[in-house]
């Protein structure tokens, strides 16, 4: 199925995925929090062992920022207290990691913690990292994959959670803690892969919105959604309709 093929084009093969997620500050976005958890999936994708999930803060240059700090519950009072330096952190999560130099993907939800990342490296001057070299090289954003079957409404991408309640999936709490929200993702994976009834309707309801298709495409499909079925002479009417 092309849910299936879609996602595999992406894995490429790899047999191990860590789910993670950043939080950055306002203006300089510096990552100041850092939230993992890995897993090992079979070859049909799944996941078959989770391992503990990982945290860090971070130091950061800049201030938090008034936004951020509403949104997180962070302080830079708190990251100067539990905060550690940023090649610390790289080092602490390329432990929990382990060996990166097996065939690992990295996934998020947006591509804004990629973001983060590149601003993070070059305020700290760090261009040769082995980690976030790989990262960059064997990142997915999950959310570029989910678009193609589910949509909201008005067409748009979802969030993070209302994507989660659209599988009946209840988030953990705790929202924008980089942790709470890899392990999110992750049952946002497993939502994905597993009901495919939610997801053949999603899907349906993003084919009827979509705008690019010929006339006559686009008639005949909306007839077979109103009435149920259609014919190949309704589908030659609406040919000849265009021409």
């Amino acid at each position: 199925n092309i849910s299936m093929k879609v996602l595999t084009n992406a894995l490429k093969g790899s047999r191990t995925i860590v789910f993670f997620d950043f939080e950055g500050t306002q203006f300089s976005q510096e990552i100041v929090a850092l939230g993992a958890i890995k897993v090992d999936i079979d070859e049909k994708n799944q996941i078959m062992k989770k391992y503990n999930s990982f945290k860090v803060y971070i130091k950061a240059n800049d201030k938090i920022g008034p936004i951020v700090s509403n949104i997180t519950g962070l302080t830079d009072k708190f990251i100067l207290e539990n905060g550690i330096e940023y090649k610390e952190a790289l080092d602490k999560f390329q432990k929990y990691i382990g060996n990166i130099s097996k065939d690992i993907k990295f996934i998020s939800y947006g591509n804004f913690d990629m973001r983060l990342l590149h601003c993070t490296n070059e305020i700290n001057n760090i261009n040769d990292n082995e980690l976030t070299t790989k990262i960059f090289k064997n990142y997915i954003d999950f959310s570029s994959i989910l678009k193609i079957f589910v949509k909201s409404y008005k067409n748009e991408t979802l969030s993070l959670v209302d994507a989660l309640k659209v599988f009946k999936v209840t988030p953990k709490k705790d929202i924008h803690n980089p942790e709470t929200d890899a392990i999110n993702l992750m049952m946002l994976y497993e939502a994905f892969l597993k009901n495919k009834k939610i997801l053949k309707e999603e899907y349906t309801k993003v084919i009827q919105k979509y705008t690019s298709f010929p006339a006559p495409i686009a008639k005949t499909l909306s007839k077979l959604y109103k009435e149920g079925k259609v014919t190949i002479d309704d589908f030659n009417e609406f040919i000849e309709d265009e021409l």
